[in-house]
């Protein structure tokens, strides 16, 4: 056993010394889902700065399915980039390619969490609700209703990949409850995102934002917002229910930079903004059941469980006192890339 784990660091070693190809595939487009996504368009840039990095991608949905352009993309690239390994952000390129090419090495990004979105739907369960059912009943939930064939695809996908990258908190915790995973899962909060410089928190505007990709997202909990909305002013933006639909990502960062506080109704995602919002020295809001709190000051976080409307306003104004600072110090972007590329190396090695 010994002799194995020392041919395994000295394989690493040696992996070390070369520049590793890595292929990134994601369903989002050459523009990479737009101004929202901002997170993978940050980091395939910051990767290819440690890497021999290709991209290949084209918009694809669940319902369609990978269409031929993109799998002729994606075979051309397999056989003449020929890659040391794939990074694969979106459960249904993911499976295409353990289906259709089983032998290459797989790092998957778990952008999206089919298994916890069908839970969601079918079960109206928070995390916090979550963790009070049965692994198998989860899974009994998760495989009913119209969105078990993305749940079985899912499942698949993280049976045979090698590694799989998430962000830190209850969702990987549910992750290995739901699929019987552990070793292969590795929690990386991925903050490579781009803010300006913090204006200091005295100096900030007395305003809360809530801001979502899209609040018709049933994860995103607009309902709530709009209950906490009736009785205090919060500047909203997002698509399908902001007052402000859309804003170049620039530009929200200014905003945001020059707001005290971000509210987060959220039920799950929004992790990106919430992110952003620590960086410029906002102080966040959330509630309790809401899975990614590995940095946020624990007093600003909800107790759901009474008022969460006026538990909501109070803590609002609380957090518009003083600073609050994160929890834990928030990793820089080249820790994080190096995390990433270190998992993926890993992986090459041959055992």
């Amino acid at each position: 056993m010994q002799k194995k784990k020392q041919k395994q660091e000295i394989s690493l070693l040696k992996n070390m010394e070369k520049k590793l190809k890595v292929l990134f595939l994601h369903p989002f487009g050459k523009d990479c889902g737009g101004n929202w996504n901002h997170r993978l368009q940050k980091q395939a840039q910051l990767m290819s700065e440690k890497c021999d990095l290709k991209i290949v991608s084209q918009h694809t949905s669940p319902q369609d399915g990978i269409g031929s352009i993109f799998k002729a993309q994606i075979k051309d690239a397999i056989n003449n980039f020929n890659p040391d390994v794939l990074y694969i952000n979106g459960f249904v390129v993911a499976y295409y390619v353990i289906i259709n090419y089983p032998k290459i090495k797989i790092v998957y990004d778990l952008g999206s969490f089919i298994g916890r979105k069908a839970i969601m739907e079918q079960a109206k369960l928070n995390y916090l609700g979550m963790e009070l059912v049965s692994a198998k009943d989860l899974r009994e939930i998760a495989g009913a209703g119209y969105t078990s064939r993305f749940y079985e695809m899912e499942k698949e996908v993280i049976k045979k990949v090698d590694a799989i990258i998430c962000w830190e908190g209850k969702e990987a915790d549910l992750l290995r409850r739901l699929y019987g995973v552990s070793d292969k899962v590795k929690e990386i909060s991925m903050i490579v995102h781009e803010t300006p410089e913090p204006i200091p928190f005295e100096k900030k505007r007395d305003r809360a934002m809530a801001i979502a990709a899209k609040w018709s997202d049933r994860g995103k909990n607009i309902r709530l917002l709009k209950q906490v909305e009736a009785r205090y002013q919060i500047m909203r933006v997002g698509k399908n229910g902001g007052k402000i639909q859309f804003l170049e990502h620039s530009i929200l960062m200014q905003e945001l930079n020059r707001s005290k506080v971000l509210f987060c109704p959220f039920i799950c995602g929004g992790i990106g903004i919430v992110l952003e919002a620590l960086k410029c020295g906002c102080n966040v809001v959330a509630y309790d059941w809401y899975p990614f709190n590995a940095y946020l000051n624990k007093e600003l976080i909800i107790d759901s469980s009474d008022k969460p409307v006026s538990m909501a306003i109070s803590t609002i104004i609380k957090a518009m006192g003083k600073y609050y600072p994160p929890k834990k110090e928030l990793p820089k972007a080249n820790e994080v890339i190096n995390s990433i590329l270190n998992v993926c190396r890993k992986i090459t090695i041959k055992t």
